[in-house]
């Protein structure tokens, strides 16, 4: 990482673009350490958005422009259901703003890509020597830093535990969801991002979010599946190609599922199969949680909430303790996967500009950052990645591909020939 901080890249970067960047790119290993919500990642962040904010001002084409509007509707759904004087001021939407707003003005795209490919192939090297040494001796060398504070709510002992004698490998992150979530975009972009794909580094990649046995990878590599073979339908060069070929294809792909299903890994997952289930039963109540849960608290909303959203922390904890499921919440427990945030704190127009962002960043992106949006569209719906800057990674991905569409990495262009020399 302070090799490629270092060196010139494709296009000029100032010291504060590197460090803007270099702090996106390693936050969601961060925001493991720290005191609370105060985690590393978040005081980092923060600290640069107010060097951003002297730096570049406040301007309005920095953002996409419904990004933009759903963040200004945020604010108002805020204002105008705050029970309270404490909650006129939304510190956190503000700095939710700033950090965005700063991403989105800093960031140049090759950069981007370089230290992110560097990030997350040394998390997937280390990935596999922790998978490797698991197979050894059977614990897993942890990639936690134990002397620094944890931010998250566990206790120190028993998460250590969990981390040396758990049956999955997290690499650098707290968990492996969030290691999975980390490297769906890497698949996506050696898969669509350059015109000749490298198949090996793809198999790499698979092999690392199978061996991860989370929900999330088996979600995304199904998107990322289909896409591929659409692609290759869809593509006249490659349609006979893959009218003939996608038999074999499906075959190969059907003897790996059955082998890695039938393997005792394969199995460990496939236990884990009815957190699906909307019962959410003992098994399935992590499922339940992340995918079931929110829903039962909107639905607690008068039909006016349901509408506008409501962004009041103590009216959603009030509708938390009269919905049907209040028994699932323990203390200030108010996770909630993406979608449902959406829904809670914005409602159904809330709804509408969040699809109305998809669909703008999609019709200008490329295949690649298509892709990269259905992806994160798709884990919206199983985890919790509201505004958090893992989900800024994927919206930079999607959005520097359509507003760099004249400098992207094609075969011929003399970017993509210095970024091979590089």
């Amino acid at each position: 990482i302070i090799s490629v901080f270092m060196k010139k890249t494709l296009h000029s970067n100032t010291l504060f673009q590197r460090i803007v960047t270099v702090a996106l790119l390693i936050s969601p290993i961060i925001q493991t350490y720290g005191w609370g919500s105060y985690d590393f990642a978040f005081i980092l962040t923060s600290l640069l958005a107010i060097i951003s904010l002297f730096k570049y001002g406040i301007r309005r084409r920095y953002l996409p422009k419904f990004l933009l509007i759903y963040f200004v509707y945020w604010f108002i759904v805020h204002e105008i259901t705050a029970s309270s004087v404490g909650e006129l001021v939304p510190l956190g939407i503000i700095r939710t703003i700033l950090v965005y707003m700063m991403f989105f003005a800093a960031i140049e795209y090759h950069y981007l890509l370089k230290v992110y490919k560097v990030v997350a192939y040394v998390s997937i090297g280390f990935f596999f020597f922790q998978e490797t040494v698991y197979a050894l001796s059977g614990y897993h060398p942890i990639g936690i830093i134990t002397s620094l504070p944890l931010a998250i709510d566990a206790d120190m002992g028993t998460f250590i535990d969990s981390k040396l004698y758990g049956v999955r490998s997290s690499s650098f992150f707290s968990e492996p969801a969030h290691f999975v979530q980390y490297i769906l975009p890497l698949l996506c972009i050696e898969l669509f991002g350059f015109s000749r794909v490298k198949w090996l580094r793809v198999v790499i990649v698979v092999a690392a979010l199978l061996l991860s046995q989370s929900g999330n990878a088996l979600f995304g590599i199904a998107v990322i599946f289909i896409l591929t073979i659409i692609r290759l339908l869809k593509e006249k060069k490659h349609g006979v190609t893959a009218f003939i070929l996608l038999p074999v294809f499906l075959v190969i792909s059907l003897f790996v599922a059955r082998e890695y299903i039938a393997s005792e890994m394969g199995q460990r997952l496939m236990e884990r199969q009815d957190q699906l289930d909307s019962s959410g039963g003992s098994s399935g109540q992590s499922g339940f949680t992340r995918i079931y849960r929110g829903y039962y608290v909107y639905d607690d909303y008068s039909i006016l909430e349901k509408i506008l959203g409501n962004d009041s922390p103590s009216a959603i904890h009030s509708h938390i303790r009269h919905c049907p499921v209040s028994f699932m919440f323990e203390g200030g427990d108010m996770y909630f996967n993406t979608f449902q945030h959406v829904l809670i704190r914005t409602g159904m127009i809330g709804a509408v500009l969040y699809i109305l962002l998809f669909f703008s960043l999609y019709r200008k992106s490329d295949y690649c950052g298509k892709a990269i949006l259905t992806v994160i569209l798709v884990l919206g719906f199983i985890s919790s990645m509201y505004f958090t800057e893992a989900m800024a990674i994927y919206f930079l991905f999607a959005w520097k591909r359509q507003v760099n569409k004249d400098v992207v990495l094609t075969k011929n262009s003399q970017y993509y020939q210095q970024y091979l020399a590089e």
